[in-house]
């Protein structure tokens, strides 16, 4: 047990330390937003990458909004010596401490998502305490894959036929620049999709199914996202988005083998809006585009956070029952508002003369900053800072 003073540390999209007290309360303000439903038919629920972001919220949901049984899965780094653990670290530890306190049933894996030993180590879990899972939320977002055969893919943020430049907003010296992104190989475009494709996911229900731990109103939901037009080289017809758009085919092949176990099981794709994460802060002009998003969608009135859309997706979209909420492809779309004609209209006309002269007046960047230091634990008005915190609590998370 160790007690320090933790301040942020970062470079570039990095984070170098996270603030476990920070968390703590970011966590309780998420749960603090959801209302237990009566949704009954969902009593198991398994979270592959829920530490963070849309996973982490999909668990809050699963256990204050569903009173599931919830089973997380995460690959988050625990405090050493100097370091403080990761920022999922501390939040799937202060989770499990609240949940336990609400007498809710909340168990974390921490270990490689990718990994058959993980997936083995979850089933046997499973098959020990939970039982058939009704819902699989797969939020798993990741640099790099090992796959069963030892080979290591590597994901890559580039576009695809050509070299691009993008206006962008460079988070290590707060300025406006272009930046040129050159065209993606072949080799990097299939690593991208073997990272950030569907493959993963088929294997996740393969597994499930395999060990009859598939209910028989089973769902299974992965997020993914379009995005709009003044970022779409970059990402939509990127390398990301392809690897995303394999991830979007795949639910025509786990829907396949689902049917033929059971006529009620289901997969289904969330289209979700942009937030602030580590990985998006990672794409060039994603955090310029984001900055202008937020401003607008504020003014609206339709800025939503993470908790937020998942709350829609199971209140507005119907994700529990047999016949949710689609677009013509079966697709959920919580990018509804994101999308909005209108608002990408504007966004349009603004970023054709943003400039390095005026893209502060375009843009709220200080909110921008905000969420993202907050992903970490700081700039939380109700923390002091200047006072010492424990860096390495005592977590029941079973790490492999």
């Amino acid at each position: 047990m160790s007690k320090e003073i933790i301040q942020p540390r970062t470079r570039g999209f990095i984070s170098l330390s996270s603030h476990p007290d920070g968390l703590k309360f970011l966590v309780k303000k998420q749960i603090d937003k959801v209302n237990k439903t009566e949704i009954t038919n969902i009593k198991n629920v398994l979270v592959v990458g829920s530490s963070m972001g849309y996973g982490l919220a999909s668990t809050i949901y699963s256990l204050y909004g569903l009173g599931a049984n919830t089973l997380g899965v995460c690959y988050e780094r625990p405090p050493l010596k100097a370091k403080t653990g990761s920022a999922g670290w501390y939040n799937s530890g202060e989770l499990i401490k609240y949940a336990e306190s609400a007498g809710l049933n909340l168990n974390v894996v921490n270990g490689d998502a990718f990994n058959d030993n993980t997936k083995k180590s979850v089933i046997e879990l499973l098959e020990n305490t939970y039982g058939q899972i009704d819902l699989l939320i797969y939020s798993l977002a990741s640099p790099r894959r090992i796959d069963s055969n030892g080979i290591t893919w590597n994901s890559t943020l580039k576009p695809i036929g050509s070299d691009v430049s993008l206006k962008n907003i460079n988070l290590q010296s707060n300025t406006f620049e272009t930046s040129s992104i050159s065209k993606a190989t072949e080799e990097e475009i299939n690593a991208t999709t073997k990272v950030m494709g569907g493959e993963d996911w088929d294997d996740w229900v393969t597994e499930l199914s395999a060990h009859n731990l598939i209910s028989e109103n089973f769902k299974t939901v992965a997020f993914s996202y379009v995005g709009p037009k003044v970022t779409e080289q970059i990402y939509r017809t990127g390398t990301i988005g392809i690897a995303k758009k394999h991830l979007e085919s795949t639910v025509k092949l786990i829907n396949n083998k689902l049917n033929n176990s059971s006529t009620n099981s289901r997969a289904l794709i969330s289209v979700n809006k942009a937030i602030v994460t580590q990985a998006s802060s990672a794409i060039p002009g994603v955090p310029l585009y984001m900055s202008m998003l937020f401003k607008l969608m504020k003014q609206n009135n339709t800025n939503e956070l993470a908790i937020d859309q998942i709350i829609r997706l199971f209140e507005n979209k119907l994700l529990d029952t047999n016949a949710p909420i689609v677009d013509n492809n079966g697709f959920i779309r919580l990018d509804d508002y994101e999308l909005e004609n209108t608002l990408q209209d504007t966004i349009l006309k603004q970023w054709d003369i943003m400039s390095a002269d005026n893209f502060l007046d375009l843009i709220d960047f200080d909110q921008y900053k905000i969420d993202f230091h907050q992903i970490f634990g700081f700039n939380v008005n109700e923390i002091d800072y200047k006072q010492l915190v424990e860096t390495d609590p005592e977590y029941s998370i079973n790490t492999l």
